[in-house]
């Protein structure tokens, strides 16, 4: 009885989030735009620059060579250091 209850979470967490999300989106819809803050620059930086690794057959995209003032930068990169 006990794991179908916690199915039902789950399900119920799903579908609170799945209503959430559409409340957040609908506004963009009606209106015809983009939601976009203050780190869009940022993404679509690393967007574009996955793009372009992909495109030259580097499927390892964790520096970006052409974005971010082509400074190389490991931008990608998850994590950090560990100590």
């Amino acid at each position: 009885m006990r794991l179908k209850e916690k199915k039902t979470e789950q399900i119920l967490a799903i579908v609170g989030i799945m209503i959430f999300t559409l409340i957040m989106i609908i506004p963009f819809l009606k209106a015809g735009q983009l939601g976009v803050h203050s780190d869009w620059s940022y993404h679509s930086a690393r967007v574009q620059q996955i793009y372009l690794n992909l495109k030259r057959g580097q499927f390892l995209t964790y520096i970006a060579t052409d974005t971010f003032s082509k400074v190389g930068n490991a931008n990608f990169v998850e994590g950090g250091c560990k100590m």
